[in-house]
């Protein structure tokens, strides 16, 4: 941001030097502060937040700093989002935030069972796993998978092979099967 404090300047004086210099000093001092303003402002977001800042984060709730910048950013998101009641949709967002993927969720006798379709961040499995082993009471356990369908998904989600070559192509079809 460029801020032109001569424009400031009643008309009648801005023909004068030594304002015109003053006024680029001040231009100079006005433009560090707005800089720091904004870094300051950044650093308190985590999706912003330096790799520094990121680190006092990480050493404050004592978890281990792993994986890259943007991976450490979204497991300090989820964790700051978990305290809220830890039902259905808490689950799916914490693992959506950190894989970036469509979240399916199933509880099957005493396991959460949860699929992710399109995960951007594959490597990120093993970060919503730590998080979400925190977070859920102990008597239940975990499985968290990349989801791709099977043929056995196409053959339960349709009736016959004419509903399948029905549809507009590969894109459609896994769309469909969940």
């Amino acid at each position: 941001m460029r801020k032109n404090v001569y424009e400031y300047i009643p008309e009648y004086l801005r023909g004068i030097r030594e304002l015109y210099e003053i006024a680029d000093v001040f231009d100079y001092y006005i433009e560090e502060i707005y800089d720091a303003i904004v870094d300051g402002v950044y650093e308190k977001l985590v999706s912003y937040a330096s790799e520094e800042r990121i680190s006092q984060w990480e050493r404050l709730l004592e978890i281990a700093p792993e994986g890259t910048l943007t991976e450490r950013r979204n497991v300090l998101k989820s964790i700051m989002r978990k305290n809220r009641k830890l039902d259905e949709e808490t689950i799916k967002n914490m693992v959506k935030v950190i894989t970036g993927g469509t979240v399916y969720m199933d509880f099957f006798d005493s396991t959460v069972v949860i699929r992710v379709k399109n995960a951007e961040n594959t490597l990120g499995f093993t970060e919503a796993e730590r998080m979400l082993k925190k977070a859920l009471p102990a008597h239940l356990a975990l499985s968290i998978r990349i989801f791709y369908p099977t043929w056995n998904d196409v053959k339960n989600s349709y009736g016959a092979w004419s509903d399948v070559a029905s549809l507009s192509g590969w894109d459609e079809l896994y769309d469909e099967v969940v």
